[in-house]
């Protein structure tokens, strides 16, 4: 299934139903209020854009979904890639049931495997994975070091990994997630854990409310011009990691 078949409705229904599972009907009903489906669909490219980016993925990698969920993400990788070998894993199966309903198990000329597991103690071998990138589940993880720690684990040498989740220091986070960290929480969760490079920031400093104003060059302009204002810099709605093994 392509990203241009995941329609309006189809997405809608996989949200209600995925927050339905975890939480209840009403934590669905709080998120399409405050969210509509445009802000939405440009919060999730600016995601597609940071995995891109920053794992340097090329066809043909193994890679791991630390924390798929139905596959919101993953529809935006496969559709700029050819040969992937995925594992798509989430803690939550009916999120995963939904996945393999939607997005099937080979798309786009790639081939996903869907997985229940959960990232604190991964299931894989030493070494198994090209690239790991995994999206807003370490605020939900009990031992986030312990997360990082089985991210690198599971890394070839000269792997990428790529971890991104809410800020905490972002005023417009604060009414929305019970569990964020500031970036430099975040850094301490690798105390003692050997990587090659690694960097930690923050990122999506573009209100998703105005994103109606402006087109989508034009907010991705002023994104990368408040990037480089140390000021904003911290404040990012993401602190974003990434590295090789």
């Amino acid at each position: 299934m392509s990203l241009r078949d995941a329609t309006e409705e189809q997405t809608k229904e996989s949200w209600q139903h995925y927050y339905s599972s975890l939480a209840g009907r009403q934590a669905a009903e709080v998120f399409q209020k405050e969210f509509d489906t445009y802000t939405y669909v440009h919060t999730w490219y600016n995601s597609i854009r940071i995995i891109e980016r920053y794992t340097r993925m090329e066809d043909g990698a193994r890679v791991l979904d630390a924390g798929c969920g139905w596959g919101r993400m993953l529809l935006g990788v496969l559709e700029h890639h050819q040969g992937l070998d995925v594992t798509a894993m989430d803690l939550q199966d009916d999120a995963l049931q939904i996945g393999r309903k939607l997005i099937g198990e080979d798309c786009e000329g790639n081939r996903i495997d869907w997985q229940t597991g959960n990232l604190e103690c991964l299931k894989f071998a030493d070494e198994t994975f090209d690239i790991v990138y995994s999206a807003r589940v370490f605020q939900h993880l009990d031992d986030p070091a312990k997360g990082i720690q089985e991210i690198v684990r599971t890394l070839k040498p000269g792997g990428r990994f790529l971890i991104f989740l809410q800020n905490k220091l972002c005023p417009l986070n604060r009414d929305y997630y019970a569990r964020m960290y500031t970036p430099e929480e975040v850094e301490d969760w690798f105390e003692g854990v050997s990587t090659t490079t690694r960097t930690v920031s923050s990122m999506d400093f573009y209100p998703g409310k105005l994103n109606r104003l402006f087109p989508l060059s034009v907010r991705m302009g002023i994104e990368a011009a408040m990037g480089h204002v140390p000021v904003i810099r911290r404040f990012g709605g993401k602190v974003v990691v990434w590295g090789v093994k």
